[in-house]
């Protein structure tokens, strides 16, 4: 079965084992093409080079930039087509056609022995890392970008960072390679291909050997040993400027065999779902970004495709959205985004570090970059600043979407959003003297820490939406709408006298939480921390399974005065010890005082 098939609950599972049993059935081939990597590494002129276009009007990505296919790969021997290759073939032909012909151009088009091919270039700024989350997929084929002359062994204030950062975010969406092929039988998918660009510097003053002999060396001290060592296929060495086509055709012959060792690479499905898929693809390609349920039925009664059974599209559209072509929620029938390309414009809009200030609503668009609030009227302005109606028009549907990825977040106050990748920085230190932290009323349970192996930068911002929708935000400092919300720290009231405050943190690999009372009396929490600790493990499973994401955590916890991100205790060392000595503190902690309040005597961990 094809893999977001097998994602789908049973009863959907046995309907389409029934449509595969009661019609007639063919391989499907789509490949998508992720492009990331450090910024001003040379990623979008690499995708030029790789579809024989120039580069010399490249500019800095801003968002994602989605090239719609330009190209297809032959199954048999892994050699790409181009699109103007095709056009030029085709002006051979005739150019005008008959709708009579429509289907039998579908069956052609869907039925030849190429596979589709999609690329999606990421901008490498990190303050789009959040949103890139959302896009990701695991069946894709990865190009890992950075400039040959980067110390790869540094942390994010060089590279090393990023590429470390890129191989722990895919490895979050590892999958089993499931083809029998020996020589692919240790590897994880998705599958990576490291591309160091920059070369012909090197090429220059002959030290290309030896640098390549460096970076593979520092590539095994960063990677090696680890288990996401293993998506990587192949690294590759290319200047984008001064390489001959030859050069990129290796390239692309190693995307091609990664390709074709894909969990979905030849598929099979219901023959009626490839023309229809096919038929999408020419509707977008018109133009058209977003289409209703109705006129989707309209369209899957085409005689050649013959449709009418208005459950199987549900699960037809359910089948897209898992593939990555479309976005569709069966809540939203009559807003079916055909184009996704579209969507990531729309984030754009919102998201972009090249929005000059508004001359329109400067006190609005200061409020946004200073502390992540979206007006409507803002987000109307920012749609028509960089589009012009098309997304205007459309503002309640596509808030909605963005509400569903935890783009944005609805706010208390009405007619405002919040934006959880655009909250502003702050330290921890500022942020507790802001709320009397250190105050003698101010009262402190220990740290519950969810220590991961790895956190992408995306699932804090879906615990925060997930808590803005059960408590109010704290509020701080003299002004009534200063809210308690910054990157990586949020502080919450979970009770109407608001002396009771949740504080919610987070470091590169732990989410940490703990509870602060400001009551005179004796703090007494009773089963409360116990059922936030239950509600924030049922939430980071939810969300883990949602996003299809690999990642475990183990459950962890500090002294109430300790640094929660490091020298933390396990449930299971403090359940062996009566007492421990902390080394921040260099005094004794009682164990019990550690994991209670978290744990009551009938929870079971």
């Amino acid at each position: 079965l094809p893999l977001g098939i097998r994602r789908f609950q049973e009863h959907d599972i046995t309907k389409f084992v029934k449509l595969l049993q009661s019609s007639e059935t063919e391989k499907r081939y789509f490949v998508r093409v992720m492009i990331v990597g450090k910024s001003s590494a040379g990623k979008t002129s690499l995708l030029r080079r790789l579809l024989k276009e120039s580069i010399d009007d490249v500019s800095r990505t801003d968002g994602i930039d989605i090239a719609v296919p330009r190209c297809k790969i032959n199954i048999h021997d892994g050699k790409w087509m181009f699109e103007k290759d095709k056009i030029r073939r085709a002006l051979i032909k005739s150019e005008r056609r008959s709708a009579n012909n429509i289907g039998k151009d579908l069956t052609n088009d869907a039925l030849n022995q190429y596979a589709t091919c999609g690329f999606w270039d990421f901008a490498g700024q990190k303050e789009f890392y959040a949103t890139h989350q959302t896009f990701l997929s695991s069946n894709a084929v990865y190009l890992v970008v950075a400039n040959i002359a980067d110390d790869i062994t540094d942390k994010f204030a060089n590279i090393g960072g990023y590429i470390e950062y890129w191989f722990d975010s895919i490895h979050c969406l590892q999958t089993v390679n499931r083809q029998e092929n020996q020589q692919y039988e240790n590897f994880i998918d998705p599958p990576i291909i490291m591309v160091f660009t920059g070369k012909d510097r090197y090429e220059k003053e002959n030290k290309l050997e030896a640098r390549k002999m460096e970076l593979e060396a520092q590539l095994q001290k960063v990677l090696g040993g680890s288990r996401k060592y293993k998506h990587l296929r192949k690294i590759v060495y290319i200047s984008n400027v001064a390489d001959s086509n030859e050069e990129f055709e290796k390239l692309r012959m190693e995307i091609s065999a990664a390709a074709s060792q894909l969990v979905n690479w030849g598929e099979r499905i219901p023959l009626r779902w490839i023309l229809l898929e096919s038929l999408i693809k020419s509707i977008r390609k018109n133009g058209l970004n977003v289409i209703t349920i109705s006129d989707m039925l309209s369209i899957a009664k085409d005689r050649h495709i013959n449709i009418l059974d208005s459950d199987e599209i549900v699960l037809f559209l359910r089948f897209q959205h898992e593939s990555g072509n479309v976005i569709f929620f069966e809540e939203m029938l009559d807003f079916i985004i055909l184009n996704p390309e579209w969507l990531v414009d729309a984030c754009r809009c919102l998201m972009s570090d090249r929005i000059d200030n508004i001359i329109k609503h400067p006190i609005d668009f200061k409020e946004f970059t200073q502390t992540g609030k979206l007006s409507k009227t803002l987000i109307s302005a920012l749609f028509k600043l960089r589009i012009g109606k098309q997304f205007s028009e459309q503002r309640e549907n596509l808030v909605r979407v963005m509400e569903k990825f935890d783009i944005l977040v609805k706010s208390k106050e009405i007619g405002s959003y919040i934006m959880p990748s655009m909250l502003p920085y702050v330290s921890f230190e500022d942020i507790s003297q802001q709320i009397g932290y250190s105050h003698s009323n101010c009262k402190k349970t220990s740290w519950l820490c969810l220590t991961f192996e790895f956190l992408p930068p995306a699932f804090f911002n879906h615990v925060i939406a997930w808590y803005l929708q059960k408590y109010e935000p704290s509020e701080i400092g003299i002004r009534p709408d200063s809210l308690a919300l910054f990157r990586g720290i949020c502080i919450f009231d979970i009770d109407s006298s608001h002396c009771h405050k949740l504080m919610v943190v987070m470091s590169s690999d732990t989410i940490a939480l703990q509870l602060l009372s400001f009551y005179n009396t004796n703090a007494n929490y009773g089963n409360m921390c116990s059922n936030i600790r239950k509600e924030i493990i049922r939430k980071i499973n939810a969300i883990t399974q949602s996003f299809r994401w690999k990642i475990s955590y183990e459950l962890r916890f500090k002294c109430r005065q300790g640094h929660y991100f490091r020298d933390t205790m396990s449930y299971q060392d403090l359940k062996s010890l009566k007492q421990y000595y902390c080394s921040q503190h260099t005094e004794v902690h009682k164990s019990t005082d550690i994991y209670m309040p978290w744990l009551t005597r009938t929870d079971q961990i």
